[in-house]
């Protein structure tokens, strides 16, 4: 299931990017771009799963495996830096991280066609 050359793996790594950058796009448009850890991290985060999904378009298993690793630790460090967590951002956590997952699964089940 390839399009334009491309790893379902990195889509969904660029996918769970979007998700997680929604939030911080909806704060930012009402109070700003306040430059707090909150905001470094969010921005950090994206630019970190856009480069995991670039890699993933070559070598999709080891940047899989990376950012399900690294993104509860994100999220953990957002909860420790007082990011509140409503219901809506729940859900865009547990679907961020979902997308993840299927991510890796698309990587190891590619690699096992191989």
């Amino acid at each position: 299931m390839r399009t334009n050359d491309k790893h379902p793996t990195s889509n969904a790594i660029l996918g769970s990017a979007v998700l997680f950058l929604i939030p911080g796009l909806i704060y930012w448009s009402i109070l700003g771009l306040q430059f707090d850890v909150n905001d470094w991290l969010r921005i950090g985060v994206c630019v970190f799963l856009a480069t995991m999904a670039v890699w993933a378009r070559y070598k999709p298993l080891a940047p899989a495996i990376v950012c399900v690793v690294v993104y509860p630790i994100m999220v953990g460090i957002q909860l420790v830096c007082g990011t509140p967590i409503g219901l809506v951002m729940g859900i865009l956590v547990a679907a961020t991280f979902l997308l993840l997952l299927i991510g890796l699964v698309s990587a190891v089940g590619k690699r096992s066609d191989q």
